[in-house]
């Protein structure tokens, strides 16, 4: 990701405090500097290094920003797919399922392709949506109706651009932030090299001098507090102190045995790709004292989920069987099979739904996040009689 490699072991932090001592001891001993060409400009000049760069905003500003232009992006993605199947179907009331016209749409697995592709399918849709509404008209469509779709895959494609300006921005901020610590590192070298010039070996004032021991890593440092997963990359704070990074992904959602190691670096954006229909990734960060103590938290990544089997009515209460990688599940019901309420979404595995007066259908799918499983298969009750749908 970065360009632009510090020179410097020592967390951002202690330089920024180690350079303000430097600047009181340099002025203190100002005089002696003399014949090295330091000044008190130079050495206000070191300081507004050092107050600038404490006040430069971190590495985990930067991830946040990258998070919401993500999260901001997704929400539209969503419903643009959302346009594009309801845009769909009436392709298929209209031409039929097997019509050369509806297959063409190529919205199948929408949910699953790139934003890219998301984006060509839209334009495409709404294109062949315009050239057939005469057709499409005895279904609700309308100009206004296709001049909105198009409206919401230009903001998907501005919001797709902003996810991209925040990521390069991140990257940008990154050599920046480096480029400004070694320049204050490097002032600090030379300045120290005068000092141990000037004063005697083992005497108090050639101490204050002295950079190379004074910040070997004594503990480990924290792992990174924020993690982002994204089209395969993942993405994770720097962690003051770090020197290098090691990532591990899990194919499973409970093995703690399977986790494997898929990078060891600097770097702090990874590929770590997609395997099976879900996994979870971790970080660890590491300096010459060892790993942080724990990892960062894992993060997740589904794509995919099972339909809830063993769906079933049992003395006034619905259940089903857990799903992998699930963290909720909907639960629907309706009157007709047409029009469908949510009557839960949390994570259970059973609903007791208020009896009604007559035929009542219910359904159930396992989620996470905006991926859902297909639907299990309808129940009927009419609470006296149990019906499978």
């Amino acid at each position: 990701m970065a360009d632009v490699k510090r020179t410097f072991s020592m967390p951002y932090a202690e330089l920024v405090s180690f350079a303000n001592m430097l600047c009181q001891n340099l002025t203190t001993d100002l005089a002696l500097f003399a014949d090295y060409g330091v000044t008190a400009p130079k050495i206000a000049a070191l300081q507004a290094l050092s107050d600038a760069f404490e006040a430069f905003p971190s590495d985990q500003t930067f991830v946040y920003q990258m998070m919401i232009a993500t999260e901001d992006k997704n929400a539209k993605r969503d419903e643009l797919i959302k346009l594009i199947k309801s845009f769909a179907v009436r392709f298929a009331a209209v031409f039929g399922f097997d019509s050369p016209r509806y297959k063409g749409l190529k919205t199948s697995n929408i949910g699953l392709q790139t934003d890219l592709n998301v984006l060509a399918t839209a334009r495409f849709v709404a294109q062949e949506a315009e050239s057939s509404l005469a057709q499409l008209a005895s279904e609700g469509i309308t100009q206004a109706m296709v001049d909105n779709f198009v409206a919401e895959a230009n903001e998907f494609e501005q919001l797709m651009y902003a996810q991209k300006s925040a990521k390069m921005l991140r990257s940008v901020k990154t050599d920046e932030r480096a480029t400004k610590g070694n320049e204050i590192y490097t002032l600090i070298v030379k300045y120290c090299s005068y000092g141990k010039q000037i004063f005697e070996a083992g005497t108090a004032n050639y101490e204050k001098y002295v950079i190379t021991d004074s910040y070997v890593p004594q503990t480990p440092p924290q792992a990174p507090e924020t993690l982002f997963y994204q089209n395969g990359e993942l993405s994770y704070s720097e962690s003051d102190g770090a020197s290098s990074y090691k990532v591990e992904r899990n194919p499973t959602p409970t093995d703690e045995n399977a986790w494997i190691i898929v990078y060891e670096g600097d770097e702090t954006e990874v590929a770590v790709g997609q395997i099976g229909d879900g996994m979870r990734m971790r970080v660890w960060a590491r300096n010459d004292a060892g790993f942080s103590v724990n990892p960062s938290y894992s993060v997740y990544s589904v794509v995919f989920l099972n339909v809830p089997s063993n769906f079933h009515f049992s003395a006034g209460t619905l259940y089903w069987d857990a799903v992998d990688w699930a963290n909720g599940y909907e639960f629907e019901s309706s009157l007709n099979q047409t029009e469908w309420e949510v009557l839960s979404n949390q994570n259970v595995l059973e609903y007791t739904p208020v009896p009604g007066s007559g035929m009542v259908y219910y359904r159930v799918r396992a989620m996470y996040g905006n991926v859902h499983s297909d639907y299990a298969a309808v129940i009927g009750i009419d609470w006296g009689n149990v019906v499978n749908g």
